[in-house]
């Protein structure tokens, strides 16, 4: 997905979201970071998320109106995934997350640039392409 098919595909998800009577907040990571913000990497495969609640319900309303997108406009399953969370849970939270897009159904943050290269740090993942031109 490119800067503006990420964009499209947030702006589906608050749509789907709010016929689906819910709001929601998510705080956006990774590539999708790279790509939409930072502007270093033409495209990434996935938008990473962490689903800003504590409310279970909320949370599978979420979950649910993602793969509702998925489906009704022929993106992988995997087009959006809180896989990250599972890191974001083991290391601090961001200190200052800022609103990037507010799509009324869904706000979306973003964490300081510096959380985004802890986290490819700590994942230790091998793709870690374009992350030090921040520097």
């Amino acid at each position: 997905m490119n800067s503006e098919q990420i964009e499209k595909n947030l702006a589906l998800l608050a749509q789907k979201m709010g016929e689906l009577g819910i709001t929601g907040t998510i705080l956006l990571l990774g590539g999708a970071v790279m790509v939409a913000i930072v502007k270093n990497r033409p495209s990434t495969r996935d938008i990473d998320i962490v689903v800003a609640t504590n409310d279970a319900q909320q949370y599978r309303a979420i979950k649910r109106a993602i793969s509702l997108v998925a489906q009704e406009n022929r993106l992988p399953d995997e087009w959006m995934n809180d896989d990250v969370t599972l890191i974001v849970d083991q290391i601090r939270h961001p200190q200052k997350p800022t609103i990037w897009r507010d799509f009324g159904n869904l706000v979306v943050y973003v964490p300081e640039l510096e959380y985004i290269l802890a986290l490819k740090l700590f994942a230790a993942r091998p793709r870690m392409t374009g992350m030090f031109k921040l520097f």
